[in-house]
């Protein structure tokens, strides 16, 4: 093999190495901050599981709620939640800023259709 050929695969190797190296650093960079970036809840909402939330939930309070507004959701852990606000007054209507919600409570129902637990 000529010094040519030999020098060609030596710089061949450094930038695949090099590339390596770049490719795992952002790996590794991606799997510290994922948790950090990954809420899909808007900003300001509390998150549980599935569930986003105006306040922080309670498990699962629904003393002094007349009115609930809840739904569901399967988590990743194959668990399905009953995510719930409490509604202070029915006549007010549930706006994206809070007001008219006094707290928010969440029940595990179960596991996710198609899912054995």
């Amino acid at each position: 093999m000529k010094l040519s050929e030999q020098l060609a695969e030596l710089v061949d190797r450094a930038l695949t190495r090099r590339q390596f190296l770049a490719r795992l650093g952002e790996a590794i960079l991606g799997l510290f901050t994922y948790p950090i970036i990954s809420s899909h809840c808007p900003h300001g909402y509390y998150e549980y599981k599935c569930c986003c939330l105006c306040h922080n939930p309670t498990f699962p309070c629904t003393q002094g709620c007349p009115y609930s507004w809840c739904w569901y959701c399967d988590y990743n852990d194959g668990r399905t939640y009953r995510c719930c606000e409490c509604l202070s007054d029915l006549s007010k209507p549930c706006t994206p800023d809070c007001r008219n919600i006094s707290h928010s409570y969440v029940f595990l129902t179960g596991y996710a259709p198609g899912r054995d637990g």
